[in-house]
């Protein structure tokens, strides 16, 4: 199951518009929602209602558990996965874009925010009642409105507590490498061409690669081949042997193994797992 509730915009002369904010609840089985590298144009804030999710951020990785929140700094490349293979997460996303916070904030250019474990305590409260508001609004009167103030409540005590001044690191050749490789992962990539791609030597591009992302070069290529294999190999129309070679993987044997790695089966186990939930 996976369910999309979009903010909705109230219709008031006030200037502050949220046009463009994504506040979605999902719930998902297993893996299905885990994600490739990216990064968005906007405040990313997560409140783990279900489960246990690994995050990788700029190269370094965090858990988060039932009940606990996290932020994502606009323009941080990160990737979300579910810890456990076959169980049930469920969460709630807040994406503020980014136009919208410097209408509120004009200075916040280099803003970046940096939380305490307090820090997050407070937060956690403010999305708990956005959650609230939005999965019960029968008991509610202007649960838009409610769900309004607790944004501008989190973005207040972001700014007044919690920002620092973004360093001048700059992950734009990162961004370029990544969204190349999620483009091209189902062709022959090798180092070497990526490399090239990148401008970089073989060696400080792998190194450079790794000190980004958390993970290697290969393993990153491998789990893109791998994710798009499954979700080929689920629709039972294809041979495992056609979906390895259509994602990437030189053989069947080879798409095992990965499977064997990431998740502890071969992939007809897992998806024979899938089936049975």
């Amino acid at each position: 199951m996976y369910e999309k509730i979009y903010y909705e915009m109230l219709l008031t002369q006030n200037p502050m518009n949220i046009n463009g904010m994504l506040l979605e609840l999902v719930t998902a089985y297993g893996r299905k929602q885990d994600t490739s590298f990216h990064w968005h144009s906007a405040l990313e804030i997560v409140l783990l209602m279900e489960g246990t999710a690994n995050y990788r951020v700029c190269g370094k990785e965090y858990i988060v558990k039932k009940d606990e929140m996290f932020l994502i700094n606009i323009g941080d490349i990160h990737m979300t996965q579910n810890i456990d293979n076959f169980s049930q997460i469920e969460g709630m996303v807040i994406l503020i874009p980014e136009t919208f916070i410097k209408e509120l904030v004009p200075e916040s250019e280099q803003a970046y925010f940096e939380l305490t474990d307090p820090d997050k305590k407070v937060l956690l409260s403010y999305l708990e009642n956005i959650a609230d508001y939005l999965t019960d609004k029968d008991n509610w009167q202007y649960p838009n409105l409610l769900i309004r103030i607790e944004l501008l409540n989190i973005i207040y005590y972001l700014f007044s507590e919690c920002c620092i001044k973004r360093t001048s690191h700059s992950h734009v050749i990162s961004k370029k490498v990544i969204e190349y490789i999620n483009q091209k992962y189902t062709e022959p990539l090798t180092v070497k061409k990526v490399a090239e791609y990148s401008g970089f030597s073989e060696n400080y591009f792998c190194r450079y690669f790794k000190r980004e992302t958390g993970i290697s070069f290969h393993k990153y290529l491998c789990y893109l081949r791998l994710n798009a294999a499954l979700e080929l190999l689920a629709t039972g129309n294809y041979s495992e042997l056609e979906v390895a070679l259509s994602v990437g993987f030189a053989s069947t044997k080879i798409l095992i193994e990965w499977c064997r790695k990431i998740y502890n089966c071969t992939p007809l186990e897992y998806i024979g797992k899938k089936e049975k939930q």
